[in-house]
């Protein structure tokens, strides 16, 4: 069996046998991975969980670091995986199994994003879900400080308050803005990634729509404090940010960490000049402010008076 099929510039590929008593959580992002192995692959294991039989021996295991992922994976297989190897871009290998196999399949210059499969007494199939053709985006400008939205004038609201849950708010504002960019697998895998170091969710690799479901669900719940704005004054949410160019000449951006929640007079443009704005609170606030422009830089505009 060897199905391959696309899932919104993903890919997800099924290598091995029908068998198989029980699944593998496809979703589940990969934050360490190791095997049990004899002549066939016995058990992987995916983030200290183990899937499959008894039999084998333990081999070595892999714990992610921070900007390490999979980027090679090696299946030899047929009624079940006979061999398995996986190579990250730090060059750290863990593998194991038999040589037997009828089959084998090589994924190269990938980012391996999350694992599922069939299992009983052995691995029977595995699922990979990945980005080919990975490229690394390369960093543009580090602290970058970012409007991620406001607060209009006489309005009154809650937002959230300790410092973790203001990081589940300024990643729910990226989402946002994410889901109506058009980017590519590569993008997609990082900014996953990102999502999952900095909230320590236990994301599970689905879509952008799920993640902000999970980040919602997190904001939600947070502990709160009420902030007002009176007239003539809008809330700014900032939070300090990175950004990122992709391979195709593409920017984009994710928080270093939490928000905070400055207020401004609608006449103080020139506080929030070289300020960076996500797109809809630029349109907002420049109906909202006096004197407010700005210039096309990195990708994103830079606020500027005018």
């Amino acid at each position: 069996m060897n199905n391959l099929k696309a899932n919104k510039g993903m890919l997800t590929d099924t290598i091995g046998g029908d068998g198989g008593d029980h699944s593998i959580d496809p979703s589940q992002l990969i934050k360490s991975i190791g095997l049990d192995t004899d002549i066939y692959v016995d058990k992987i294991i995916i983030n200290n969980t183990g899937y499959g039989g008894n039999g084998g021996m333990p081999r070595q295991s892999i714990q992610l670091r921070d900007g390490e992922y999979i980027n090679k994976v090696v299946v030899k297989y047929g009624e079940c995986i006979d061999n398995i190897e996986f190579t990250t871009n730090k060059g750290n290998i863990v593998s194991g199994g038999g040589n037997g196999g009828s089959y084998t399949k090589t994924f190269e210059n990938i980012r391996l994003v999350a694992i599922g499969g069939k299992y009983g007494h052995y691995l029977d199939a595995i699922k990979l879900t990945y980005a080919s053709d990975y490229v690394a985006s390369s960093v543009v400008e580090n602290n970058a400080n970012f409007i991620l939205d406001f607060i209009p004038p006489g309005t009154t609201v809650e937002l959230s308050e300790v410092e973790h849950d203001t990081t589940f708010l300024s990643y729910l504002h990226t989402v946002d803005y994410m889901l109506d960019m058009t980017i590519n697998a590569s993008v997609e895998s990082e900014f996953i990634d990102k999502v999952s170091l900095a909230t320590k969710l236990e994301t599970k690799y689905s879509d952008l729509t799920t993640i902000k479901s999970e980040l919602t669900e997190e904001v939600t719940h947070s502990e709160k404090k009420i902030y007002v704005c009176g007239a003539g004054e809008v809330r700014l949410i900032v939070a300090s940010c990175t950004i990122m160019k992709n391979a195709d000449d593409s920017y984009w951006m994710f928080p270093n960490g939490g928000c905070t929640y400055p207020l401004i007079t609608t006449k103080d443009v020139a506080q929030i000049a070289g300020f960076y704005a996500l797109p809809g609170a630029y349109a907002g606030l420049k109906v909202q402010m006096d004197n407010f422009d700005s210039t096309m830089v990195n990708g994103f505009n830079k606020i500027k008076v005018k």
